[in-house]
């Protein structure tokens, strides 16, 4: 199903409303509430899950990622000024959560705790609680360049650079647009040599360079680089919708919103057609599932919450703001 505009609606002048309310040809406020609505239920469903847990006792002994990234989710939508009762239940649990970890302990691990930690920190205050951990501890090991004792590819350098920034010193951004040049994107890499990790590293990145939205790209890149970006997003998400991953779609098309992509015809087509294929996704329990081999999986039951969890986390950050905010309303 391929919904386009018509030619009226071709020659408005951009602005990122109207490309969002070129949603409404399929999708209404309504719908799409209820996919971010359903979607929230699910993740609260599946609290236990979220849980840190321990999982060997090797190097990361600890599985924290669902729960960092739920967080993250949760301060991202609190920015953004989206509320809801559902939301504070999992605040409430993911906090808890958090609350009976040993973060000291983690970091005595791993270098790469760096990153969660400083996201933790950072939810924990934009909700007006201190952080679960001792904020001289996380301070020393960063002024010691622990946190530096290990390689990382450079969207992830991109990932601590802009959580340091939230919540140790804004000048740690500053470094971003140096490691964003040595990503694929950054490289000049041909668009047809991408892979999914390629991808999720541009989307990643996208984030960070925006902060999620909250600043247009040209606060950190070139006119030039900027004008390259959203003409790459847009190829990158046609070849998505062929491929058949929902989660890598969907961080797509909030890069798209988050860069102001232009509103032209092509585009216009292009993003209702992703914005239909992710509202397939959801299954009958709220869930989004990443292709269709684990949508199947999931209306009988047999999907597991590590299959289901991050895309589900990426289509309720997607349809709540659709629905919810000022500057992505399609009403």
């Amino acid at each position: 199903m391929l919904l386009v505009a018509s030619a009226a609606n071709r020659d408005e002048q951009h602005h990122p409303i109207l490309m969002i309310r070129s949603f409404q040809n399929y999708f209404d406020r309504r719908r799409v509430r209820r996919f971010g609505n359903q979607a929230l239920a699910w993740l609260f469903e599946h609290e236990r899950d979220f849980q840190i847990a321990r999982v060997n006792a090797g190097a990361i002994p600890w599985q924290v990622k669902p729960l960092a990234e739920l967080l993250f989710l949760l301060v991202v939508l609190k920015r953004h000024g989206v509320t809801s009762p559902l939301l504070d239940r999992l605040r409430a649990v993911a906090l808890a959560s958090g609350n009976q970890f040993d973060w000291h302990e983690l970091a005595a691990y791993d270098p790469s705790a760096a990153t969660g930690m400083a996201l933790v920190a950072d939810c924990y205050r934009t909700f007006g609680h201190a952080a679960p951990f001792d904020d001289r501890f996380f301070e020393f090991l960063n002024h010691i360049g622990y946190f530096e004792g290990m390689d990382r590819l450079p969207y992830r350098d991109m990932d601590l650079a802009y959580n340091l920034g939230r919540v140790v010193s804004p000048d740690y951004e500053g470094d971003m647009p140096r490691w964003f040049s040595a990503t694929a994107f950054g490289r000049r890499q041909h668009i047809v040599r991408y892979t999914i990790d390629d991808i999720y590293s541009l989307t990643h990145a996208v984030f960070y360079l925006s902060d999620l939205g909250l600043r247009p790209a040209e606060s950190m890149l070139d006119s030039a680089t900027a004008k390259r970006l959203r003409a790459e997003l847009v190829t990158l998400t046609a070849a998505m919708i062929r491929a058949d991953n929902t989660d890598v779609l969907g961080e797509l098309l909030l890069c798209w919103m988050f860069c102001d992509v232009e509103r032209t015809w092509l585009n216009q087509a292009i993003l209702n057609q992703a914005l239909y294929q992710m509202s397939a996704a959801v299954t009958k329990d709220g869930a989004v599932a990443p292709s269709a081999k684990i949508f199947r999986q999931a209306e009988e039951g047999r999907a597991t919450f590590k299959q289901l969890y991050h895309t589900t986390l990426v289509g309720a950050f997607l349809f709540k703001l659709l629905a919810e905010t000022n500057r992505y309303a399609i009403n």
